[in-house]
């Protein structure tokens, strides 16, 4: 018995010894399974931040998402990225081909949350190409597919392309409708930033209604909002805008707008924008009578909108031929261009029928054919009959929209109205108590100052809390002694060389964290600081650079106090985005002037400058830049001299790049207590 019980205790420990192993094992496979996810996200992030930017540099990104995971939601993400990407570049049949494979695999899979907003975004994009290849039925339909799984902040956007679609159809009434439906939405749910491209689309629709002056209007109130707008965005504006100049018969000033889209969109390689530019331009220079440029133009965008066989392009390049043998008087060709399209073309604007009607009546009366000139302008009456229809139809809608919400206003007016009620009932309740007792009153009163001093304490600490952790969040994201211990010990292990350059790392690292714990420093620290990170990151630059310090002798760096870290990163991101890839001589200018009443510090370059996602004159991008911001409002809030900090490009200056600018006021405090 003894012996078996031995052999029972021996398979227990065996056992136990095995399913430890496994769950190990099972362990150590789930933790890098979660970092190859994690992984997978940020690449795609990465990929999903620079669609907008450098689609091809995006498409890159996404392929080693798409090359590293297999059949998975992780992996149709970037299917779906990967398919926007190629429709920014005008490459409409591989983008179709992406989002109709995602779109089959979010189709036959269990649908969550996050997954049905994977869908519409699917359907989003099928609606956009369909939209490009002027199919504007099937483009209606996948976009309200998309509105049916999406969330409700996100409908004011397929509203937008909706509209669009029914204003290309011609239906301009539905197209306003589907817009002041977007723009109430937008008003109910707080969406502000959905307004600009609302304003916009308005302005466009009013626009091709030939209401000028309200589509002026709208236009000016999206333009306000221009500068903080995507690059796409400013494309369709910039386009559009110079469209309203074209019908308004101010042709010069339609140019500018035009060759703004030209170097938007040969500098992002947006080929569709840039050949619907091309268009724009050939027709504004048949205007002014460059008939050179004009050919130049419409033969480039014509051959581009027949490889899409986009029939709007190839209509209205069309259109601008017969206008420049018009003025060529080459009849014969005149003939043979209008031979390929007939007066009564399908899915084509109103208003490029109204263009081509207007040649054609010009080119009537220069044949002395009277009678075909008599029917052009009668063609064009007509559409501007139907226009004027269009109007009746949208202002009744409009008085209907605004009905609602006049509604609306009264019922929180109504609702407000109560609420002030009982707060004045509730008011006189309070009066009634402290007449009957005046030591109810001294009570209350006790009892209110010792709320209020809890309260204003707690309010102090949090605040405390608050701005330690906006200082710190940097550092706390790893372990720091563990970090020091496992960088010493490679140290250890390494040559000369090496170990010099980490000995520098290990000690700015250590500085870095020493600097994050203060409110502020000596501004000789920061100096300090900076100087050693520049000496560790030098090796990013190459040879063909230089640095340059100019600090006024008047300034006692060791008296002047400042916020940690305020120069370095600054200079960290002059050398990462401005300096770090560039082929040519490379400067960075660091100067630290005594003024009037403070000081004025510039970290200049002469590097790319700065895209317009990074660009800011209050607010941080990176993580750093958001801390120095967020320690600058709440320090600036205790003083009434204010601290100023902002990044530029230097564009009225004779060089290129960026210059970051810190005014450090006299006497500042560096309090937030």
């Amino acid at each position: 018995m003894r012996h078996f019980r031995k052999i029972d205790k021996a398979l227990c420990l065996v056992l136990s010894f095995t399913m430890l192993t496994l769950f190990n094992s099972c362990s150590h496979r789930d933790d890098k399974e979660n970092l190859h996810e994690k992984k997978l996200r940020n690449i795609l992030i990465r990929g999903n931040d620079s669609l907008r930017i450098n689609p091809f540099s995006s498409i890159s990104i996404l392929d080693e998402v798409i090359t590293q995971t297999t059949d998975s939601t992780t992996y149709h993400k970037a299917i779906i990225t990967k398919g926007k990407a190629y429709f920014l570049l005008g490459k409409f049949d591989s983008a179709m081909l992406l989002e109709r494979k995602a779109l089959a695999y979010f189709q036959t899979n269990q649908l969550s949350d996050s997954t049905k907003e994977l869908l519409s975004d699917c359907y989003n994009s099928l609606g956009n190409i369909y939209s490009r290849l002027s199919k504007s039925d099937s483009a209606i339909v996948f976009y309200e597919k998309a509105i049916q799984h999406n969330i409700p902040t996100r409908v004011p956007d397929i509203l937008i392309n909706i509209a669009d679609q029914y204003k290309f159809k011609g239906n301009y009434a539905m197209s306003a409708s589907m817009l002041r439906k977007a723009l109430f939405i937008c008003d109910s749910l707080g969406v502000e930033k959905m307004k600009f491209p609302v304003n916009f689309a308005l302005a466009d629709v009013y626009l091709s209604l030939h209401d000028y002056k309200l589509a002026d209007q709208y236009y000016l109130l999206a333009e306000k909002e221009l500068n903080d707008r995507s690059v796409n965005e400013k494309l369709v504006f910039y386009n559009n805008r110079g469209n309203y100049y074209y019908y308004t018969g101010n042709y010069a000033r339609s140019k500018e707008w035009f060759l703004k889209v030209k170097d938007l969109a040969e500098k992002t390689k947006n080929e569709f924008s840039v050949n619907l530019c091309y268009i724009n331009l050939s027709d504004i220079y048949l205007h002014l009578d460059k008939i050179d440029s004009a050919k130049h133009y419409v033969d480039k965008s014509e051959k581009y909108f027949a490889s899409l066989t986009f029939k709007a392009g190839i209509y209205y390049a069309n259109t601008i031929k017969l206008g420049i043998a018009m003025k060529c008087k080459n009849f014969n060709e005149i003939n043979s261009l209008k031979g390929e399209f007939s007066d009564n073309e399908p899915e084509v604007d109103p208003n490029l029928v109204s263009i081509r009607n207007k040649f054609l009546e010009q080119i009537a009366v220069e044949q002395g054919n009277y009678a075909s000139a008599y029917y052009y302008l009668n063609k064009n009456q007509q559409l501007n009959d139907s226009l004027r229809n269009d109007i009746t139809l949208k202002r009744m809608e409009e008085l209907d929209f605004r009905y609602r919400q006049d509604t609306l206003v009264l019922s929180k007016e109504i609702y407000i109205n109560r609420q002030n009620s009982e707060v004045q009932s509730l008011r006189l309740s309070i009066y009634f108590w402290i007449l009957v007792s005046v030591s109810g009153l001294l009570i209350s009163l006790v009892v209110y100052l010792g709320i209020k001093k809890r309260h204003n304490q707690q309010r102090i600490t949090y605040l405390e809390q608050i701005t330690r952790f906006k200082m710190t969040n940097i550092r706390n994201r790893i372990s720091p002694h563990f970090l020091f211990n496992v960088l010493n010990n490679e140290i250890q292990n390494m040559d000369e060389e090496k170990k010099e350059h980490l000995f520098t790392l290990v000690h700015l690292l250590r500085k870095s964290l020493e600097l994050a714990e203060q409110v502020s420093i000596p501004m000789s620290d920061e100096v300090e600081f900076t100087k050693a990170f520049i000496e560790l990151e030098k090796h990013k630059l190459g040879d063909n650079y230089s640095i340059v310090w100019d600090v006024d002798p008047k300034i006692d760096l060791q008296k002047t106090r400042m916020i940690p870290l305020m120069i370095q990163i600054p200079v960290e991101n002059s050398i990462k985005h401005g300096l770090g890839q560039l082929n040519r001589e490379k400067l960075l200018t660091i100067s630290i002037k005594q003024e009037e009443n403070g000081i004025l510090i510039e970290i200049a370059d002469n590097g790319r400058g700065i895209r317009h996602t990074y660009e800011t004159q209050s607010k941080g991008t990176g993580t750093g830049l958001r801390v120095i911001n967020q320690t600058i409002e709440i320090l600036n809030s205790r003083n009434s001299e204010k601290i100023a900090f902002s990044i530029r490009n230097r564009e009225k200056e004779s060089t290129e790049g960026c210059i970051a600018e810190i005014y450090l006021p006299i006497n500042y405090k560096f309090e937030y207590k």
